[in-house]
């Protein structure tokens, strides 16, 4: 079984519009309909059984899901529905498996994937929990590393425990002008005011963003149906 509470999706310190109507009350049963339909139509979470159930906001996933990326995927869904607040608290999903079967797929999993099967890594698994080791050359191949790790079914967590050493050390105003031209270029954060300081290869971002902190598909503000 799984049950997720999910996160408020927007910011609601931002000033209303000179002019603007006032929006009607959304009802927690528009907003599980909302939730519904949108868990139902997405390519990605079509062979998952979630339900949704709203209650003052607070909306409330069960079912079950093949593996962690579609629990994840079917938590950022939900966050797009306009009203949806709250915090989420995750539990188990897919199939019970042995660990012996869980590492074999992960390791399978980490060699045919296109992206990670140059990186040196090693998966142990206990009670369905994956632990990833090894040594990769950036943050973003150690996220994808553990992305491909959540696809397997049966995983229940995954415990990053990769290092991050590359080839040749980079200083930081080098990372920090990466950082601030892929915000520039991304079209959820272009125009947000985003402070970007680097030390020691470590990010730290600061400042404030006017649209909702969800990538879950195309349109990041649903409405409840008509």
């Amino acid at each position: 079984m799984m049950a997720l509470m999910v996160a408020a999706c927007w910011d609601s310190r931002q000033p209303p519009v000179v002019g603007a109507t006032q929006q009607k009350k959304i009802t927690d049963q528009q907003m599980t309909s909302a939730v519904d339909r949108a868990l139902l139509t997405d390519s990605a979470l079509l062979n998952n059984q979630i339900d949704a159930k709203v209650s003052e906001g607070i909306v409330t996933l069960s079912g079950t899901a093949d593996h962690l990326m579609a629990k994840e995927r079917a938590a950022k869904i939900a966050q797009t529905i306009r009203g949806v607040r709250a915090s989420s608290i995750p539990s188990s999903c897919g199939s019970l498996r042995s660990d012996d079967e869980i590492r074999k797929d992960v390791e399978s999993a980490l060699l045919y994937d296109a992206a990670t099967d140059s990186y040196e890594l090693t998966p142990t698994v206990k009670d369905g929990v994956v632990t990833l080791g090894g040594k990769v050359q950036s943050y973003h191949e150690q996220q994808l590393a553990v992305h491909v790790a959540k696809g397997v079914k049966g995983v229940k967590e995954v415990n990053d425990s990769i290092t991050v050493k590359t080839k040749s050390e980079r200083p930081n105003s080098e990372i920090a002008a990466d950082v601030q031209r892929a915000i520039a270029i991304d079209v959820w954060l272009h125009g947000n005011p985003i402070v970007t300081k680097v030390k020691d290869g470590v990010v730290t971002l600061t400042g404030a963003v006017a649209v909702p902190r969800c990538m879950a598909g195309p349109s990041c503000w649903r409405g409840p149906p008509a």
